[in-house]
């Protein structure tokens, strides 16, 4: 039987340990702190909870959420390290075939490891509920405001990814709806917009051309007259 492994060098090799789920836990090795004294361990998961530096980041949590197993990942700010840390996180659990689902608290309580399976999933809701908030603002923007084709079609490919997450974590109420008359619109819009930016680009470029054109001429032909004013 192989023997089991419970220090991995880095959070990008213990990630996939914990989404495995075969052993009950495993850490990052223990360094020196900034100050030179205190000992630091980047990251080390406990049974399903997977964190970021000690007990008061929760970076992974695997749960059920509405019936499905599903692997919840951190994203709230705390620094660039535990950003990266979210990012090996969400890898390592899609790699195991675990549906994620994003977390991130802003500037509310932060989840660590006295948070429920609940508060995970209130937390989860709560930031599904605020991307659908977010992509209906980008969707009103679209009937007052001119937007390339390139960025409509972004707001609908966000708007599609959105709608499938939500009824993957089985949110269905929370669907988007994006009108197809409104994509075509918003479209039609953008698209004249664009024939006339650039038909107005190239126009400026031939006034430049020109322009460049008759000043060189012009040079050429002051230079003429001030050496026949010389050799006279």
């Amino acid at each position: 039987m192989k023997r089991q492994k419970f220090v991995f060098s880095n959070m990008e090799k213990l990630a996939p340990v914990w989404a495995a789920q075969k052993q009950n836990n495993a850490r990052c090795p223990t360094n020196r702190g900034r100050d030179g004294y205190s000992r630091v361990c980047a990251g080390f998961f406990e049974g399903k909870n997977l964190f970021s530096y000690g007990n008061h980041y929760l970076l992974g949590r695997i749960l059920e959420l509405n019936g499905r197993k599903i692997a919840a990942v951190n994203f709230t700010k705390w620094s660039n390290t535990t950003t990266s840390h979210s990012w090996l996180a969400m890898r390592a659990a899609e790699s195991a075939g675990y549906l994620v689902a994003h977390v991130n608290t802003g500037e509310g309580k932060g989840l660590d490891s006295r948070s429920t399976d609940s508060e995970v999933c209130a937390a989860i809701e709560s930031y599904l509920l605020n991307q659908g908030e977010i992509l209906r603002s980008r969707i009103e923007g679209l009937k007052t405001e001119v937007f390339s084709p390139s960025i409509v079609e972004g707001i609908q490919v966000d708007v599609s990814e959105y709608n499938d997450t939500i009824r993957a974590l089985g949110f269905p109420s929370m669907r988007i709806v994006f009108s197809a008359d409104c994509l075509s619109d918003a479209l039609a819009l953008g698209e004249k917009t664009e024939a006339a930016r650039k038909n107005h680009a190239t126009r400026k470029q031939a006034i430049f051309d020109f322009s460049g054109r008759f000043s060189k001429k012009t040079c050429v032909v002051s230079m003429c007259r001030k050496n026949q004013k010389h050799v006279s």
